[in-house]
């Protein structure tokens, strides 16, 4: 039942985003947030096969009964909003959040939050002591998650969760935080 369900999901975020970039469905390759549970949405990454078999750079995004949306920030907030409780006091789970944001994060290339030690043990052992699971923080009283992330090369995200609905992420490299602490 589970795979069916995958399926139905992917064939519809295949054929929302054919519609909002205006090419056909079979040159689209589709792939969904793995694990990712987000009431209401279908995280996705997809990117258009060419004719000469390259491929472009990833669109990012999440589809939900509103339609599609591409902008990855709105993704990332849309995200953060339905995976807290319904009366906002509740925050979203960080390790849910990572992932699903994390995986928005791969415009450029596939990228995946670092959630587990299988994740941990194909980073550089000399980076390993820096990077921690996603944890819930504040920032200036805003609620936030830390969280790392392995796509191109490995970055620390925060992304920080305003009342206003929107979010800010902000990226640091894991070298410019290794460097931060010689």
């Amino acid at each position: 039942m589970e795979n069916d369900e995958n399926q139905l999901a992917q064939k519809r975020a295949q054929e929302a985003l054919a519609r909002a970039l205006n090419v056909p469905a079979s040159d689209l390759e589709i792939e969904l947030c793995d694990g990712a549970v987000v009431p209401g949405l279908i995280p996705f990454r997809g990117r258009q096969l060419s004719k000469k078999g390259r491929r472009g750079s990833y669109s990012v995004g999440v589809l939900g009964k509103d339609g599609i949306e591409l902008d990855s920030d709105k993704a990332m907030a849309a995200v953060a909003h339905a995976l807290r409780s319904p009366d906002g006091k509740r925050q979203p789970d960080p390790k849910m959040l990572a992932r699903v944001c994390g995986f928005l994060e791969g415009e450029m290339e596939p990228a995946r939050a670092i959630l587990s030690d299988k994740d941990l043990e194909t980073i550089d052992p000399q980076q390993r002591p820096f990077i921690y699971f996603p944890r819930a923080l504040l920032v200036d009283g805003d609620p936030a998650i830390d969280y790392w992330v392995r796509g191109h090369g490995v970055h620390r995200s925060r992304l920080v969760m305003k009342a206003d609905g929107k979010v800010e992420l902000e990226v640091m490299s894991i070298g410019s935080i290794m460097d931060s602490n010689k």
